[in-house]
């Protein structure tokens, strides 16, 4: 039952927190994009979620589970290593669009460019 009220309020109740929230993600995307292709690593644009698909498979070896492992330990820059959705995300990460814009820039700052 508070599972039904907890749907209930996120449906009914006051919505200024998502348009803020969009706007957010909006302004990160901008900035992450620019960012990314100012220092040419391609990435896949978003179609529906506040993630970016980034190519990094000039650096990973093959194995971007193990580099995105070692670039947490050596950078301090989580991202999730494509291939955990699937053999077709080798070589890619998913990286987050919710964090503060210095964040988000600060970690594709730390990226491997090509």
């Amino acid at each position: 039952m508070p599972d039904q009220y907890a749907a209930l309020a996120a449906v009914l109740g006051e919505q200024s927190h998502v348009s803020a929230a969009a706007a957010h993600y909006r302004a990160n995307y901008a900035a992450a994009s620019n960012a990314l292709t100012a220092r040419g690593i391609h990435f896949l644009e978003p179609t529906g979620a506040f993630y970016l698909w980034v190519d990094v498979s000039h650096a990973t070896e093959g194995d971007v589970a193990a580099w995105a492992e070692r670039f947490l330990l050596h950078e301090r820059v989580a991202v999730a290593p494509g291939s955990a959705f699937g053999r077709s995300g080798e070589g890619w990460i998913r990286l987050c669009l919710a964090a503060t814009e210095a964040d988000l820039l600060a970690g594709i700052a730390r990226l491997p460019a090509p």
